[in-house]
């Protein structure tokens, strides 16, 4: 399975000094690398052409607008060696089959329901949706973003849910299908 870089935090949570300390006197307690690994890399340069970068986005930019270093990234890709703690994906054939079997279970579970109960059965069903991907990914290290297709399926699901409700009680009533 593939191998996904777990990101413990916004840019920063990786404790880092300045080159600058390392280099002066007393700066730093004695033992201050003592026990550690030393990752060295650039953070904002400025040059006579400008100011020159090695950051990059990661999952916490789109929050806080903050990029990572590319040595933080470096770091923290060692660090899920080191635990054992990176993302793992699905494979494809799990997550054809998860896909498969919400659809399944939305597409005719809620046909199968009246359209009020169909409505909120659809509701707790993408809550559930959302609530069971965020556990993977918290609990297990499982990356899936299922949830959009899921949700969508029940949306769908839905729809012909309710057209087929109205279907059910037009023909219950009188006996015939309703016109289009």
């Amino acid at each position: 399975l593939p191998r996904l870089i777990n990101y413990y935090g916004r840019r920063g949570c990786i404790p880092h000094v300045s080159y600058y300390q390392v280099l002066e006197p007393d700066a730093l307690p004695t033992n201050f690398f003592s026990r550690k690994l030393v990752f060295v890399g650039q953070g904002l340069t400025i040059t006579p052409q400008g100011s020159q970068t090695d950051d990059y986005a990661t999952p916490y930019t789109r929050s806080s607008g903050f990029l990572s270093s590319g040595v933080e990234i470096q770091a923290t890709a060692a660090l899920n060696l080191l635990r054992r703690d990176w993302l793992t994906e699905l494979s494809r054939g799990a997550q054809a089959l998860l896909v498969a079997g919400a659809g399944v279970v939305f597409g005719i579970g809620l046909t199968l329901l009246r359209p009020r109960v169909a409505c909120g059965a659809g509701f707790i069903g993408a809550v559930v949706t959302i609530v069971t991907e965020f556990v993977f990914f918290d609990r297990a290290n499982v990356s899936f973003p299922w949830s959009a297709p899921c949700v969508a399926q029940v949306l769908v699901a839905l729809g012909f849910s309710l057209k087929f409700g109205r279907t059910r009680v037009h023909l219950e009533i009188t006996g015939s299908r309703p016109s289009p």
